[in-house]
C-alpha cells in the first residue's frame, strides 16, 4: 500500500511484488551467466553480433543485480515515508539505496546504448554492406567509450552532486533513482536529471532501432521488388 500517494512522498510495495522482482531478476542473472559460459567456452560463438550481445548482457546483468538490491531496500522500508520534511532520516539503508541507484542507473544507460549499437550494427551490415571489425583498436575505443564511458561519467557527476538516492519518484517502484528528498518534490533540476540519467536514453533506444528497422524493411522490400 502507499501512504499519501497524492503528495508523492512515500510508497511501499507488497511482498508479492518484491518476490516477483527478485525471481525475475534471478532468472535474468541465470540467463546472463549461461551466456557468459557459452561465450567463454565455445570459440565458434564469438562472432561480432554475439560479442555485442555479450556486452548488452553484461549491462543487463548489472540491472538485475540492482533490481534485487532495490527490492531488499524496498522491503526494509515498508510503510515508511520516503521523504519527510525535506529529509530521508526515517528511511533505512540510505547507503544501500544510493549504491543501488548508481548500479541500476549505470547499467540501464549502458543497456540502452548497447541496444542502439546493435541496431546500428545490423543496419550497416545489411544495408551498407559494411562489416564492423570488433577487434580494431580504434573501433573498440570509440564504442566502449560511448557505451560504458558516457554512462559512467553521468553517474559519477550525479553521485558527486548527491543526485542519486531515494525520492518522490520512488513511490510505486521498488528501486531508487534520483534523490528528490532535499525539497520533498520533483523540481526542474530533478526532471533534467531524470532525462539525463534514463528517460532520454530510453527514448533513443526506442526510436533509433525502430527507425532503422523501418529502413531495413524498406530495403528488403526493394530487393524483393
Amino acid at each position: 500500500m502507499c501512504d499519501d500517494v497524492q503528495s508523492g512522498t512515500s510508497c511501499r510495495w507488497n511482498t508479492a511484488a518484491v518476490v516477483l522482482t527478485i525471481f525475475s531478476s534471478t532468472a535474468s542473472i541465470f540467463g546472463a551467466v549461461c551466456i557468459f559460459i557459452l561465450y567463454g567456452f565455445c570459440p565458434k560463438t564469438r562472432t561480432s553480433s554475439r560479442t555485442l550481445l555479450l556486452y548488452l548482457t553484461m549491462a543487463d546483468f548489472g540491472t538485475a543485480i540492482g533490481n534485487i538490491m532495490g527490492s531488499i531496500w524496498s522491503n526494509m522500508n515498508v510503510g515508511k515515508r520516503i521523504c519527510t520534511n525535506g529529509s530521508n532520516s526515517t528511511v533505512s539503508g540510505v547507503s544501500l539505496c544510493v549504491v543501488q541507484s548508481l548500479i541500476t542507473t549505470m547499467a540501464n544507460m549502458c543497456s540502452f546504448l548497447w541496444t542502439t549499437t546493435i541496431a546500428m550494427y545490423f543496419f550497416l551490415t545489411v544495408v551498407k554492406q559494411k562489416n564492423w571489425d570488433l577487434n580494431a583498436k580504434l573501433f573498440n575505443i570509440a564504442v566502449h567509450s560511448i557505451c560504458w564511458g558516457v554512462p559512467g561519467v553521468i553517474v559519477i557527476v550525479a553521485l558527486s552532486l548527491e543526485k542519486l538516492g531515494p525520492g518522490a519518484q520512488t513511490a510505486g517502484a521498488a528501486w531508487c533513482w534520483i534523490n528528490t528528498c532535499d525539497d520533498n518534490t520533483i523540481n526542474t533540476d530533478d526532471i533534467i536529471w531524470l532525462w539525463i540519467s534514463g528517460l532520454g536514453w530510453v527514448m533513443m533506444a526506442y526510436l533509433v532501432p525502430a527507425v532503422l528497422y523501418m529502413v531495413l524493411r524498406y530495403y528488403a522490400w526493394r530487393l524483393v521488388k
